[in-house]
């Protein structure tokens, strides 16, 4: 916005377009990193439109506002939980992880294999970005996922003192 322009459009002032009537999205998942609120498992009340496979990036410093025309990208899988480490964004489906350029919403890479199993089943750490799926526990340091569950993935329910076995087991 420049503060010498004696007639500021709307645009301008929010970045949402006046055409836009509620920029207000309802969802599921979200994260925040870099000022943005990334959403996912989203609608909009004005839309009747299917978002189920869509990222959408609120206006920057305003968490509330969405310009869902502009600032999104749609992913080939549902996405069920995302993360934000070291600038990226990190979106995961069942099977999938993918990483996302914050800024540009682009998909930068995609790792086939390595998902997650729910919103809750991931965390950032100084050492990297640690999630589960139904197979394995990964962790992620911002160029690939490796598995770090090889010791507790199967052990005898014998050497277990709850009795349930290793992590394979109880999955």
């Amino acid at each position: 916005f420049d503060r010498n322009d004696v007639n500021p459009t709307y645009e301008t002032l929010t970045s949402i377009p006046e055409s836009i009537s509620d920029s207000s999205m309802m969802y599921t998942i979200c994260t925040a990193a870099d000022s943005y609120l990334f959403v996912a498992g989203c609608s909009q009340p004005t839309l009747a439109d299917n978002f189920s496979h869509y990222i959408f990036r609120s206006v920057q410093g305003s968490f509330s506002q969405f310009n869902w025309s502009r600032d999104f990208q749609i992913l080939p899988e549902l996405p069920i939980a995302m993360q934000s480490f070291n600038g990226k964004l990190y979106i995961f489906s069942s099977s999938r992880t993918f990483k996302l350029n914050q800024a540009s919403l682009e998909i930068e890479d995609d790792f086939t294999g390595a998902g997650c199993m729910d919103s809750r089943a991931i965390v950032s750490t100084e050492y990297g970005l640690c999630f589960a799926d139904q197979k394995n526990i990964y962790l992620h340091d911002g160029r690939s996922p490796q598995v770090i569950s090889q010791s507790i993935a199967r052990g005898g329910k014998a050497s277990y003192p709850d009795g349930l076995g290793g992590w394979q087991d109880v999955t």
